[in-house]
């Protein structure tokens, strides 16, 4: 008997290795064709930074990343998903969460 559920039969994720910091987009990276209203999501917001062809975690830019507000926040980038599927995400996955505040934007989404 299985234990561990396959990910993408429940969820969908917003696209991964972003390098711009504007963090402009929430479109479904993966599964592809899937209805998001079928599915809870996964929010992908974390800087990476392209190294020589390679993409590396920015961790000069967590503080500003990690935000709760701002161009480039968390907040900013859960309010361009809010409008695009009308709710919260389920999961906000980040780098570097001991900067910035990532639990203050959790709190913020939460209500509390």
């Amino acid at each position: 008997m299985p234990y561990i559920i396959e990910e993408f039969n429940y969820f969908f994720e917003t696209p991964y290795d972003t390098t711009n910091p504007n963090f402009p987009e929430c479109s479904i990276d993966r599964p592809s064709g899937v209805n998001p209203a079928d599915r809870l999501y996964l929010v992908n917001h974390f800087l990476d930074v392209d190294i020589f062809g390679i993409d590396v975690p920015d961790e000069l830019a967590a503080t500003k990343t990690n935000a709760v507000t701002g161009t480039g926040s968390i907040g900013a980038q859960v309010a361009i998903c809010i409008g695009l599927y009308g709710r919260y995400p389920n999961v906000v996955l980040v780098d570097y969460f001991d900067q910035g505040y990532p639990l203050l934007a959790q709190n913020a989404m939460n209500g509390t």
